[in-house]
């Protein structure tokens, strides 16, 4: 099933720093979204999956809020952020702090296991940035 987000708010450039941990098989992240806000809105909804989120702010101008609340829809892979006040049209950044898992299912953020030159196993951090797989 395709889960198509609502068309009030756009992305139009993502600043995602990701901090892998191999021996938990848990990550840490952070994401700036530049956003296109298109009609005035107290929600933001976005696509996750298998993360916790932690702080969530936006900004527009010299204004920052934070979230009042954070509600996940799993069968969608979907969490709408709600803010006190309406984001208001033009331009905002929405900053997120969030921890996944690293899992082996080939899906999101995810652990591939290979043998180094001397025989030992390691792993490394992959994804394949699929729009609601990434």
């Amino acid at each position: 099933n395709r889960c198509v987000l609502p068309s009030n708010v756009r992305p139009s450039h993502y600043d995602l720093k990701l901090q892998p941990n191999f021996e938990t098989f848990k990550f840490t992240g952070k994401v700036d979204v530049s956003l296109d806000i298109l009609q005035a809105t107290s929600t933001v909804t976005l696509h996750s999956k298998e993360i916790e989120i932690g702080k969530v702010a936006i900004t527009t101008g010299d204004a920052t809020k934070e979230t009042t609340d954070i509600k996940f829809k799993p069968e969608d892979d979907e969490t709408t952020l709600t803010f006190d006040s309406e984001i208001p049209v033009g331009k905002a950044t929405l900053s997120i702090e969030f921890v996944g898992t690293l899992n082996d299912k080939m899906a999101g953020f995810y652990r591939s296991a290979y043998t180094r030159a001397n025989g030992e196993k390691a792993y490394m951090a992959t994804t394949q940035f699929e729009s609601t797989d990434a």
